[in-house]
């Protein structure tokens, strides 16, 4: 998935009587909008065309351009196409027209990047095309016993919705189409082009630009070779390209719907895709409930989990957080790679590094006299030589690696290696700020630095271009740092349903790029993920249903262990289900039919929750249960009701309370059995944390793969009492101001001054969501309104502004807490909103227009006056018609003249 979003989100209102506007929304669902262009969803209707929707809006003088019809593709599943109107004051009028279901903006999905990335010119020694699979990622997802006994996904279409693919990789099967590796899919986009171009398709998905879609492909198809092979070698592979070759591009939600749609009509029996952005909601964006639509047609559809887990909880991906999604976080792999260097003195040592270090016989810098803390926290001194001849180390220390190198580029530095506290090592990007960086352990940096000291002037290191190796990783098989972390704001879906390894994946890139590489992201993961359901489906036969594969994928899964003893249980929330078994998931012979129990918050308790365990097997199993409790995760600091970016569990509290209505039984082969729970929630935790709790309802048998784990979660707290507008600092170098606020064009703060919308002008709405929010709207309200609740009086406001009414087509008014509600600003209003992240600001632009109330296919310019923006979010199991179910703000007054 991509990394942590750091640009500003805005929303241009576009008012009627502007001529030649440009929009860029804001989008609470992904990113931009592209101007002006709608995804249409039309009724099905057998003898309804998009062609007939098309001359049907023509003549009611809606002037609109088909750019995308996605009618016929599948049309059961989604009948529209993409249009771009001519005139986007229209839009309500289109909204209403008598044959439309629905209508979106096209969204930018930005493109996918994975968080460390590691060229490997020389892959790692290792026979291939052994019979014994020793991958280390294939060992901890028992892929390789699978493949011991010859399974390999045969006979099973996986399609894949990435970047393209290098078709003539060597390892790829050296082709595309029919009798190859990749036998079949299309290129949506071409290769330069971004989201705003318009696409250049065709029916080759092959490029030399691929690296991601390469990367993903060989994780699920890749043939035995040097580093290692792919999980479901002997799968048909479609790939459906939709980003192009631009790093910043992105691409189009239609184009995206319309790869989903393709990839389903094509025979795929699993889609595999790294997409989305911020959301937590099951249903209500078009990508979500395509998916949610396909999925009950019975194709597996598997998405990333995100990237993001610095932001906290509440921060699950959409769409992978729709129902019908099997949703992927990621631990890291059983080894890492390394390289080495050499010494002066003769010894070898090895060293991390995105990509490899250059040059030979260079000196050694050391920035500390001591062992500190606070190596290179702080700029260097004059007294520091210039640093471009030689290899600095430096400790790694409290600060930022960025901070660290900042001071170092200052005074010239080349080449950086980092050494560690401990004897592990990470893994850096292989540039930062375009200094060569490594890391190295503590023990071989101490030998360094006394060499150093020794012989300051002969001592010198040399890189050669030696193979990588695989080393035994320190981190093996804990959850990435980076994998986001959940839950949904509907709890629809377990966020994450369950952890692949994507942490350290080594697969192909393009021959162009080195053939090899190792990246790190969920976007590793979920081809992984992709790849075991192939090799499940396999097995199991093709009948097997969505439901029942999340199921047997999730209740079969290996439970994470985390703590400074590796004694606690990961928390559901980051875990999921666990780390996947696919060895299990494929031959247990018994199976749940539940994946998940939701507890819900305090308000909304569930405490009875039921599941039923069969036995497919020939044999007799027995079952014991137990209760497993997970770590308890808090969502804000005390004090605080912004979400908690380091997230700490809480220790030293009693976990939630589970009774059984049975200890032990027995299962005979083909019987059925229900197990009833009953939960009680933990005691002693403070509801202003909003703390998740969690846990496993464990089926303990002593078969092989027999045994079973059913997560749950709770939220020690009530949705609806949580603030959803940030009341906290801008951000930037506007942090001296709370938000939120209004301000001018220019990002001035508005005092009560006066504001005129003429030539172009316009005014800022800054504000930033602290939680998710089913519905935001963006009002406008006369000056002297207040939130207090107090009364209006409505022959005031009419002799105060008579004019404004003369333009509306109805007197019957909406009101808030006593205020008058004017009009909706334009295209400010959204739903299923997610929180925006920490470093973020969200900003609407607008230039004095709104849709009335009543009428809001309207759009008025606002007469002079004084005025007031109301802007509000509805809380989490809020109801739209009680005003006290909103978080409200009111703007300081502004005076508008003509």
């Amino acid at each position: 998935m991509t990394t942590p979003r750091g640009h500003l989100r805005l929303v241009y209102a576009v008012a009627l009587f502007l001529h030649q506007f440009l929009q860029i929304f804001a989008s609470q669902e992904y990113g931009e909008v592209y101007s002006d262009g709608f995804i249409v969803e039309i009724y099905d209707d057998e003898a309804l065309t998009f062609s007939i929707v098309s001359e049907q809006l023509q003549s009611e003088g809606i002037d609109h351009e088909v750019i995308n019809d996605m009618s016929n593709l599948v049309p059961e599943v989604f009948k529209g196409a993409t249009i771009k109107l001519q005139h986007s004051q229209q839009l309500e009028q289109l909204k209403r027209s008598r044959h439309i279901k629905r209508v979106t903006p096209v969204q930018r999905i930005h493109n996918l990047k994975p968080v460390t990335s590691q060229i490997l010119d020389h892959p790692p020694a290792r026979e291939a095309h052994s019979h014994i699979d020793s991958f280390g990622p294939h060992i901890q997802t028992r892929v390789a016993d699978l493949h011991l006994r010859g399974w390999y996904g045969q006979g099973i279409q996986i399609a894949l919705l990435d970047s393209g693919v290098d078709c003539y990789h060597p390892a790829l099967g050296g082709g595309f189409g029919k009798g190859f590796t990749i036998a079949r899919g299309m290129d949506f986009v071409g290769d330069n082009v971004d989201w705003k171009s318009s696409p250049s398709a065709s029916n080759n998905p092959c490029t030399q630009c691929a690296i991601h879609g390469t990367h993903t492909t060989g994780i699920i198809a890749a043939s035995s070779n040097a580093y290692g092979g792919g999980v479901s070698p002997n799968s048909s592979i479609g790939m459906y390209r939709v980003f192009g070759c631009r790093d910043e591009g992105g691409t189009r939600s239609d184009i995206l719907v319309t790869a989903l749609l393709r990839a389903f009509k094509d025979g795929a029996n699993v889609i595999s895709a790294s997409i989305g952005g911020p959301g937590g909601w099951s249903m209500g964006d078009v990508l979500s409930d395509c998916v949610n639509r396909l999925t009950e047609r019975g194709v597996i559809i598997v998405l990333a989990g995100g990237n993001e887990g610095s932001e906290g909880l509440f921060f699950a991906e959409r769409p992978a957080s729709a129902t019908g999604s099997i949703s992927v976080g990621s631990v890291q792999a059983s080894t890492s790679i390394v390289t080495t260097l050499l010494t002066s003195t003769g010894k070898k040592l090895r060293y991390h590094t995105a990509g490899r270090l250059e040059g030979e016989a260079i000196p050694v810098y050391v920035t500390a006299t001591n062992a500190t803390e606070s190596d290179v926290c702080q700029p260097l001194g004059d007294e520091t030589p210039d640093l471009s001849k030689y290899v600095v180390l430096v400790e790694r220390g409290t600060c930022t690696f960025q901070l660290k190198i900042t001071h170092l580029v200052a005074k010239g530095v080349r080449r950086v290696l980092f050494y560690m506290r401990q004897s592990d090592m990470i893994t850096l990007a292989t540039y930062m700020q375009g200094v060569e960086v490594g890391t190295i352990s503590n023990e071989d940096a101490s030998y360094l630095i006394a060499q150093t000291r020794k012989t300051p002037r002969s001592f010198t290191l040399t890189f050669p271009k030696a193979p990588h190796t695989y080393v035994p990783a320190s981190d093996a098989g804990k959850i990435s740092v980076f994998s986001q972390y959940g839950p949904s704001y509907d709890f629809k879906n377990l966020q994450p349903n369950i952890l692949a390894v994507g942490g350290n994946i080594v697969s192909t890139v393009p021959r162009a790029s080195g053939n090899y590489a190792s990246f790190s992201g969920t976007s590793m993961a979920t081809p992984q993920l992709a790849g075991i359901a192939a090799l499940v489906l396999s097995i199991r036969g093709k009948h097997v249903n969505p439901q029942f594969m999340k199921n047997i994928l999730t209740t079969t899964s290996q439970l994470v262990m985390t703590g400074s003893q590796g004694d606690e249980i990961s928390s559901v929330i980051h875990q999921g289900a666990g780390l996947v078994n696919a060895y299990c998931a494929a031959l247990a012979h018994t199976f749940l039919s539940a994946a998940t129990f939701v507890l819900n918050d305090l308000h909304h308790f569930q405490e009875n929750h039921s599941v039923r365990i069969t036995n497919g097997g020939s044999e007799t199993y027995t079952f014991r249960i137990t209760h497993r409790p997970a770590q308890t995760l808090p969502t804000f600091s005390p004090g605080s009701h912004r979400v908690n970016t380091v997230v700490e569990p809480i220790t030293g509290q009693s976990p939630a309370e589970v009774l059984f209505d049975t200890l032990s039984f027995q299962l005979a082969p083909w019987e059925s059995k229900m197990v009833t729970f009953t939960f009680k929630p933990p005691k002693g935790l403070d509801q202003a944390l909003l703390p998740v709790y969690s846990g496993y309802i464990s089926f303990i048998s002593e078969a092989e793969c027999e045994s079973h784990n059913v997560p749950y979660y709770g939220i020690y707290g009530v949705m609806k009492q949580q603030a959803v507008i940030d009341r906290g600092p801008d951000t930037g170098k506007y942090a001296d101001y709370s938000l939120p606020r209004i301000t001018d064009r220019n990002f001035e703060a508005l005092g009560y001054s006066t504001m005129s919308f003429r030539r172009g002008n316009f005014m800022m709405l800054r504000y930033r969501l602290a939680f998710g929010s089913p519905h935001i709207r963006t009002e406008l309200v006369y000056g002297h309104a207040t939130l207090d609740g107090s009364t209006w009086d409505l022959d005031n406001d009419f002799r105060q502004d008579p004019k404004l009414y003369k333009n509306l087509t109805d007197t019957h008014f909406s009101t808030f807490r006593g205020m008058m509600i004017i009009g909706k600003l334009v295209a400010s209003n959204a739903s299923y909103n997610s929180r925006t992240p920490r470093s973020e600001t969200e900003v609407y632009l607008w230039d004095g227009s709104i849709n009335p109330i009543e009428n809001t296919t309207k759009i008025i310019e606002v007469p002079g006056g004084i005025y007031k923006i109301l802007f509000r979010a509805l809380r989490i199991n809020g109801d739209p018609n009680h005003d006290k179910d909103w978080d409200a703000w009111l703007s300081q007054s502004f005076h508008v003249t003509q």
